[in-house]
């Protein structure tokens, strides 16, 4: 900025092109003269563009489907004005560009959902909850079951949602039945966390039942790092306590009488995150864990890689093979002693592998590295119990139902996480 004030504003009538009024100031100063142009200013989109994705927001469009008919109708050229428009010389563009969705979306935020794009966000949600404001919102209310407001940068925004559908379909799949748990990072540019409650229905679909969305603590650097068992504790409780409340939770039959029943899934599934089973358990102490069989073999290939990088190439995939095999071999049992004894075999043969010459012994010794590992950390007897076979097997008594219903994945709800990330935020 050079602080120039020369421009020129010009009214004229449009239909005939009559100029009514000239006001310019036509002389730069040195500065401006001097200066060179950093960048080309940005080419605003033509208004059918935003048109017709506005229209396509409107209708619950995902960001893909924007841009797939973006491209259609580019190639068809079906926009208006661009067929007669030179794109050197004109002064709008009919291409999307990823920076476009801002803008779109929070246009059609103002003119569709009247949200006051001005104020901060977690002052419209605010407003939207406040019976006394004039963005009140009777719909939004009714599907938040847990809210604490951020009133000062020590206080962290917490938002927890389930509407009449999710909170049927809680008692209907998860009540006595399974319940998939996750996090999920990456949501928008401000630190939010939002962790995910999912039942499985008669088809295998995942049903998302409970969303539980928080800041992450003041001066925290990494989002993924701004939470704990504590806050998992405390929103994950609010929402079984809300559950279980008379105006919430199933009736008694006619003429019969008794205690509120306490909503509780009898198994839940997470991926490796010890603080989501530790709030699990403080929350249902009898509740059967179950760990994503896919996170298990993910932190099992991560070590065996490690440390493989050390064992000669002409070992490692003799290795690899006794270690894969292992692993398959662990996952399938039933009992404990079993498990134990797939251990015990493997390490009986680490003697003879290092007595076949130094490359032998760094061999010997990557197994002996990869044992110690899963020794200490997956074969507790209630770890082992969550990642073999024989967890399932427990699973599927508890909820009578046959063992193929008990899910050996979170990939349902990775994959809903995938979708509301991409197509839907």
């Amino acid at each position: 900025f050079t602080g120039c004030l020369a421009h020129a504003d010009i009214t004229f009538i449009e239909e005939t092109g009559f100029v009514l009024r000239i006001l310019a100031v036509f002389e730069h100063n040195a500065a401006c003269r001097e200066a060179m142009m950093v960048r080309y200013p940005s080419v605003p989109l033509h208004p059918h563009v935003v048109e017709v994705a506005l229209a396509q927001l409107r209708g619950n469009a995902s960001v893909s489907q924007i841009r797939n008919k973006n491209l259609e109708m580019l190639s068809a050229k079906a926009y208006r004005e661009q067929k007669s428009t030179a794109p050197a010389l004109a002064n709008h563009r009919f291409n999307l560009e990823t920076a476009d969705f801002r803008g779109l979306y929070r246009r059609h935020y103002r003119e569709h959902f009247a949200v006051n794009i001005k104020a901060r966000p977690e002052h419209n949600v605010h407003n939207w909850l406040d019976p006394e404001s004039q963005f009140f919102k009777r719909e939004i209310q009714d599907a938040i079951f847990h809210y604490s407001a951020r009133t000062t940068k020590r206080d962290r925004l917490k938002v927890c949602i389930s509407t009449a559908e999710m909170r049927n379909a809680a008692w209907r799949y998860c009540h006595g039945g399974q319940l998939v748990l996750d996090g999920t990072f990456g949501l928008c540019a401000s630190r939010l966390l939002l962790w995910i409650a999912m039942g499985i229905d008669e088809t295998n679909s995942g049903i998302p039942v409970a969303m539980f969305l928080f800041s992450a603590p003041t001066g925290t650097k990494q989002t993924h790092a701004g939470y704990d068992t504590a806050i998992l504790t405390e929103l994950i409780g609010s929402w079984r306590d809300w559950l279980s409340r008379p105006d919430n939770a199933p009736s008694l039959p006619a003429g019969t009488s008794g205690p509120p029943t306490m909503f509780a899934p009898a198994v839940a599934m997470t991926d490796t995150d010890a603080k989501e089973r530790g709030a699990l358990l403080t929350i249902w102490p009898s509740i059967h864990l179950l760990l994503c069989r896919f996170h298990v073999r993910q932190c099992w290939t991560n070590r065996r890689v490690q440390v493989l990088k050390l064992v000669d190439e002409g070992w490692r995939a003799r290795i690899e093979a006794l270690m894969k095999a292992l692993e398959e071999a662990l996952l399938d049992t039933t009992r404990y002693e079993d498990a134990l004894r797939l251990m015990t075999s493997q390490e009986s043969g680490l003697p003879r592998i290092a007595s076949e010459g130094p490359e032998g012994q760094k061999a010997a010794e990557a197994i002996k590295s990869f044992m110690q590992y899963l020794r200490g950390t997956w074969m507790p007897i209630d770890m082992w119990r969550s990642w073999a076979r024989k967890g399932r097997v427990d699973a599927a008594a508890l909820m009578d139902v046959p063992l193929e219903k008990v899910i050996t994945t979170t990939n349902h709800l990775e994959s809903f996480n995938g979708k509301l990330k991409m197509a839907h935020i």
